[in-house]
């Protein structure tokens, strides 16, 4: 009781420095969750593209576009969750050559297919 009535005194005196003590605060606490905020739009972003990309990517292969350059963009996490024949294979490559998750930054696997078509001689 008597720390709350010193304290209500103390506000009462210097009115002015508890004002600035407070916005200073605010002030911290804004920046502080601007910062977060837009570090967590940073990753928000990237994993946007991500996805993106990956979608293009099945959409080329699913296609079958000759000319398609299909690049997929996954993290060790989601790698592992996979149920995708050509990340299984590319996991199993990586395990077979003794390659740690963490090591892995690029991976890449080419199709390439060949039309013969029968024509007349000359």
């Amino acid at each position: 009781m008597t720390l709350s009535l010193s304290l209500l005194r103390w506000l009462k005196n210097h009115k002015r420095l508890a004002i600035e003590l407070f916005l200073g605060a605010l002030v911290a606490l804004s920046v502080s969750y601007g910062t977060i905020v837009h570090n967590k739009n940073v990753e928000l972003s990237k994993s946007l593209e991500t996805a993106n990309n990956n979608i293009e990517a099945y959409q080329e292969l699913v296609n079958d576009s000759r000319q398609a350059s299909v690049v997929l963009k996954m993290d060790i996490a989601k790698l592992k969750d996979s149920k995708d024949s050509v990340l299984l294979k590319l996991d199993s490559v990586r395990n077979k050559n003794k390659i740690k998750a963490n090591k892995v930054t690029f991976a890449a696997t080419q199709n390439q297919t060949l039309l013969v078509t029968k024509g007349k001689g000359v």
